[in-house]
């Protein structure tokens, strides 16, 4: 059966050779743009028969050529939660302004499917990746480093790898919630944790059962609940689990934003107020949290400005490997951004 929409051939480099009357090399060169000598008589004819045949060059040829792939591995846990999307968004403010392509992927916490993504990365030849996904269990990613992939973390951080890390303050933003809760006048507080496997979550976990020190509160009543995954549908099952025991809490600090909207699902299930019959803190301030109907309070690291941060140093890295073929290191350094507590109308305020 014949092809209903033909397509034209598209042109080659061999095209463009022909007619600018001139070797397939020197076009080469003319593209990768090297220490190579091209009179400018023969560059004009090179640029006219690119104009007239409108070529457009392979990256992956070129690449083959310069060994360089101008791409980076972005690597996320979920596609569907909006943190990621700001956090995205920062990176592309950087990248975008430069000719790097992203490459984005998501792992879903899983150190599994974090594996096999990593290698995918390394498949492809990335220069650099930037994880915002990353679990305990890291050895690709280590098998990433030791083969000249620069890699910097992105809200995450990692006591096994020497890397680059721009995480919130999360031990910080954790225990300024308890603190403002129990200035509420609450004495049973829960948080409902994330996996513990992901370093946000155990780091916000710790500046829980600090901030309860902090206020005098005993382990009768500040109660940890951890979810398997960071998700609404985990956040209304823990939280509901915690509204029907004996004695309930008045509060709940959660994970993040969308297990905080799991538990605000719970909360209206069993017909119990917000703020008045319970009161509900976030975190990561995600753009739902502000909008109307919801109000929900949070802490805000700012995933942007991580994302920017975290952008401008891989590129830096990456920038300077091939400056110099890695003769002058950049140290690896964490960096903790500020975290701001959102006072909004679920913590009672």
């Amino acid at each position: 059966m014949s092809n209903r929409f033909p397509t034209e051939r598209r042109a080659t480099i061999r095209d463009v050779a022909a007619k600018a009357g001139v070797s397939i090399a020197t076009v080469s060169k003319y593209f990768n743009k090297g220490d190579y000598y091209i009179a400018d008589a023969t560059k004009q004819r090179i640029a006219e028969a690119i104009l007239q045949l409108d070529y457009e060059p392979s990256a992956t040829a070129r690449g083959l050529v310069s060994r360089r792939s101008r791409a980076i591995g972005v690597v996320i846990a979920s596609f569907d939660n909006p943190f990621y999307a700001q956090l995205i968004a920062g990176v592309d403010d950087v990248i975008g302004a430069t000719d790097f392509t992203m490459v984005v992927a998501s792992t879903a916490d899983d150190p599994k499917a974090q594996a096999e993504v990593v290698q995918s990365m390394r498949q492809r030849q990335v220069e650099g990746m930037l994880l915002a996904s990353l679990t305990s269990e890291s050895p690709e990613v280590a098998k990433a480093l030791r083969s000249g992939i620069d890699v910097v973390l992105a809200s995450r951080v990692s006591a096994d790898l020497n890397v680059d890390a721009f995480v919130g303050d999360n031990v910080g933003g954790a225990m300024e919630v308890v603190r403002h809760l129990a200035g509420h006048g609450h004495r049973r507080i829960a948080h409902v944790a994330g996996p513990q496997n992901v370093t946000s979550f155990s780091m916000r976990a710790e500046g829980f059962r600090r901030g309860c020190d902090e206020a005098g509160l005993d382990a009768t009543t500040a109660t940890i609940s951890l979810v398997s995954e960071a998700s609404v549908d985990a956040g209304e099952a823990a939280a509901g689990a915690l509204l029907d025991s004996a004695e309930p809490p008045t509060a709940i600090f959660a994970a993040n934003d969308r297990v905080a909207l799991g538990v605000l699902r719970a909360a209206e299930r069993r017909g119990l107020g917000v703020p008045g019959d319970l009161a509900v803190v976030g975190f990561d301030n995600i753009w739902v949290a502000d909008m109307p109907g919801v109000h929900l309070s949070s802490v805000d690291a700012d995933t942007r400005d991580t994302g920017r941060q975290a952008a401008r140093r891989l590129l830096e890295r990456i920038e300077r490997r091939w400056a110099d073929g890695g003769a002058d290191v950049l140290e690896a350094e964490q960096h903790t951004l500020p975290a701001r507590f959102i006072a909004r109308h679920t913590c009672g305020c």
